[in-house]
Parts: C-alpha cells; structure tokens; sequence
C-alpha cells in the first residue's frame, strides 16, 4: 500500500509541525493584531485630542476675534459720534459767526415784544443817547425807541460826537426809585431777549451829561429821564 507506514508516518510528523506551527502563528498574529489596534487606538486618541486642543484655539481665536471686532465696532460708533458732534458744533459756529456779521434788527414785533415787559414799571421818559452814526446804529435806535414809546414812555434821542462805546447800554440815574431801576432792567433784559447786545451801565447822577451832543435842547436836571439808552457800534 502507498505510501509506506514509515512515509505516513513521516508524513503525518510534518504535519502536526506545520500545525503546531500555523498556531503558534495564529497566536503571535492574534496578539499583534490586537496590539496594533491599540497602537492605532492611541494615535487616533492623540489626534482626536490634537482636533480637540486646535478647534479649543480656533474657539479661542474666534472669541477674541469677535470681541477685538466689538471693541472696533464700539471706538467706531465713538469716532462717528465724535465726528457728528464736531460737525454740530460746526454749523452752530457757521450760524453764531453769520448771526455776528449781521447787521442788528429789531423788528417792529420784536419792539412790541420789549415795550410790553416795560409797561408794568411805571411811565417815566427814556433818554437815548446815539454815539457814531453808522447806518446801523441809525437804524437799531429808532426801533428801540419805538419799543419804549409801546410801554406808554416818552423818549427823546440826542446824537453824541466824540467818545466811542460798543454795543447797547442801559443807564440808570443813581438816585432812581425801585420801580426805574428794575425798568430798567427790565429793558436791558428784552432787549438781550431779542438778540441784541445789551450791557448794564454805570448809574449816572443827574448833572452827567455827554460833550457835544446835537438834537433836542439839553433839558433841565429836573427834566432829564431817570433811563439812558446809549447805542454805540456793534461789538467785534
């Protein structure tokens, strides 16, 4: 019979090596497999916590990006603010220099306006005084005196030559009753109400009278007005 007892046998030997073999093959393989997987394990654990730690900076970045984005957005709503409030301040300079270059007007409503916060204190005349006849000057004094005249005063108006004032001045006499001292007051207030430059003047006594003046006769200290309006050129 083939093969031969002592060939089977033979055979059969190297077979049960190669067997032996194929497992102790299988077994190393077994444990490299599972050792590999968790070498591959624990590289994929590392580069998960890498994606992790990199996508935490870019969370990091982008938070300080969006808060570096609000503080520019802030300091630019600051500028624009700014900038409006400069460009404000600009057009009322613009209106405040073109209302200083304008000729002074007092409109009869705006005389109306002034007599009515004179009437309540009396009735006493108004003296006015007009220092340099410039047309401006010329014109701002008849409506100042027509506003007196609308509070049921008299008034009378003397041109001065020499001497200089600036702006509109209110005098009162210095032994003036109450009443003509807050008259006068009251006028020098209106007066400032409507736009005009207006200041307080010393208090005159009754003998001061300016040199060189033309119009009316000079009156009698008995006659002299207790109010003085003196107009002199707008103010630079």
């Amino acid at each position: 019979m083939w093969p031969s007892l002592a060939t089977a046998n033979h055979i059969a030997d190297l077979a049960n090596i190669f067997f032996i073999g194929s497992l102790v093959v299988g077994v190393i393989s077994t444990v490299m497999i599972v050792w590999m997987a968790n070498v591959k394990e624990g590289h994929w654990e590392r580069a998960r916590q890498d994606s992790e730690e990199r996508i935490a900076v870019l969370a990091t970045q982008g938070d300080e990006a969006k808060a570096a984005l609000g503080t520019a957005q802030a300091d630019i709503a600051k500028a624009n603010a700014q900038i409006a409030e400069a460009n404000a301040r600009a057009v009322e300079a613009k209106l405040a220099l073109e209302k200083f270059k304008a000729p002074r007007v007092l409109t009869d409503a705006q005389a109306v306006r002034v007599g009515a916060k004179l009437k309540q204190f009396g009735s006493e005349p108004v003296d006015l005084f007009l220092y340099s006849e410039s047309a401006e000057n010329v014109r701002l004094i008849g409506p100042i005196s027509f506003a007196v005249n609308t509070s049921g005063r008299a008034t009378r108006i003397w041109h001065v030559f020499g001497g200089a004032i600036f702006g509109v001045l209110v005098q009162v006499r210095k032994d003036a009753p109450e009443n003509v001292r807050r008259a006068g007051e009251a006028l020098l207030n209106a007066l400032k109400a409507e736009g005009i430059f207006t200041n307080r003047q010393t208090d005159f006594s009754i003998e001061d009278w300016p040199q060189n003046t033309a119009g009316p006769q000079t009156p009698a200290l008995s006659e002299r007005a207790p109010i003085r309006v003196l107009v002199g050129n707008k103010p630079i």
